[in-house]
């Protein structure tokens, strides 16, 4: 059971999920990285996926870090925010993260769009879609393979 509110949790997973390095690569990547650099020495940790929970925790803009690290430690401590760090990298092992980012509405067919670099989406109907470029829906995302979070 975390201890961390579930408006925390969200709002460290949606930042979480936003760091830089994790827009390139792969947690697990990342994971195999950090695994070979620990194996050879390049790394020195006792334990090596905390080191990795809290150096990509360390890549969130600092002053969105620090607004959160105030309010997690009214009431937190380290143990109980890698708990939730620990989650959160368990979750997107199986759920790769998909960002977008709002671009319009259209009330006419009940639809909000969002877009991830090319990538068109649309919210319909609580389903998300992903979309022409003209905006039609051309099939759903599969939400047991990808999260969607709104940045």
């Amino acid at each position: 059971m975390l201890k961390i509110t579930q408006e925390h949790y969200a709002k460290l997973k949606s930042l979480f999920v936003q760091v830089e390095p994790l827009s390139k690569y792969t947690i697990q990547h990342l994971d195999e990285v950090y695994a070979k650099d620990d194996a050879s020495g390049a790394i020195k940790a006792n334990d090596i996926d905390k080191r990795l929970r809290w150096d990509l925790f360390a890549c969130i803009k600092q002053e969105e870090r620090v607004k959160l690290i105030d309010e997690l430690y009214t009431y937190l401590n380290d143990d109980h925010i890698d708990s939730a760090l620990k989650l959160i990298v368990k979750e997107i092992k199986v759920r790769k993260p998909i960002l977008v980012k709002f671009a319009h509405e259209d009330s006419g067919w009940c639809r909000v769009y969002y877009k991830s670099g090319k990538t068109w989406y649309c919210m319909m109907d609580d389903e998300w879609y992903v979309c022409s470029r003209d905006g039609e829906p051309e099939g759903l995302v599969d939400t047991t393979r990808f999260e969607m979070f709104i940045v």
